[in-house]
């Protein structure tokens, strides 16, 4: 670790990099504890034992992690007088609101009312997007991630009409 760690006076984690900037960690409270250890998890057993004792009996590990995402589901068609061409495709855009790094797997979809496939019921479904998948991915606080999915090809667009 290139970084000099130690614990101040008033019992706070201060972390001073190579370029002389420091971070200040107060060790009471838990977000603020949380991203030290997820910003240094490949570093932890660099730490000295007293910054690491303290870590391990200031974490609360029944905090409440404050998780979210924004996520806007739209619909992009592509309509020409050209029979052949038409196209629709869906939309999604997935916004990390957790101010921590998040991980996002392949979303899946639920529909109500049911729908029948081979004489069974379902609700859940998941589509594969365009480009192949590009999940799980890694967001940061307010980094979205757009995937677009294309209807078949194969199945004749029964929801689209000329006008």
């Amino acid at each position: 670790m290139n970084n000099k760690v130690n614990i101040d006076g008033a019992g706070n984690i201060v972390i001073q990099d190579i370029t002389g900037a420091s971070i200040i960690v107060n060790p009471d409270n838990s977000s603020e504890l949380r991203q030290l250890i997820m910003d240094f998890s490949s570093q932890l057993e660099e730490l000295p034992k007293e910054v690491l004792s303290m870590i391990e009996s200031r974490q609360d590990l029944n905090a409440e992690i404050k998780v979210g995402a924004h996520m806007h589901f739209t619909v992009l068609a592509d309509l020409h007088e050209n029979v052949a061409y038409r196209r629709l495709k869906f939309g999604l855009t997935i916004t990390n609101t957790t101010k921590e790094n998040r991980y996002f797997n392949q979303p899946f979809f639920k529909v109500h009312p049911k729908f029948e496939i081979k004489g069974s019921e379902q609700d859940t479904f998941v589509m594969i997007p365009e480009n192949g998948s590009i999940f799980p991915k890694r967001l940061e606080y307010g980094e979205p991630v757009f995937a677009s999915y294309e209807k078949s090809k194969q199945e004749p667009m029964k929801c689209i009409r000329k006008f």
